[in-house]
């Protein structure tokens, strides 16, 4: 338990977006390395760095790499273009509003 003041603090709802992220991205690390239960080829992850300062990309990027290690790949769901590097392959849906039609582009 975490106490401040006498209070009990519930990590869940007091924690910073990065120490969130953090957290949970070393949970799913640590059960896919260790666990004997057998898990999907690939991690689905969406909007996971919403919270977390860009001054923190490093330590989370660092902490991806190992994750992806235990998968064959990971679907990074996202709007945020600076992390396009992190990934081999980059999807992007492109808009096209005058026709309302959506397209698939692979870079």
């Amino acid at each position: 338990d975490l106490v401040r003041d006498g209070v009990n603090l519930d990590l869940g709802t007091c924690a910073s977006g990065f120490e969130s992220v953090m957290a949970s991205l070393a949970i799913r690390s640590a059960l896919a390395t260790v666990s004997n239960i057998s898990h999907s080829s690939f991690l689905c992850i969406d909007e996971v760095l919403d919270g977390v300062a860009v001054s923190n990309y490093d330590n989370v990027r660092e902490l991806y790499n190992r994750i992806i290690r235990n998968y064959d790949f990971i679907l990074h769901i996202t709007h945020n273009e600076m992390i396009a590097d992190w990934h081999d392959t980059v999807i992007t849906v492109v808009k096209d509003t005058k026709e309302n039609v959506s397209r698939i582009e692979r870079k």
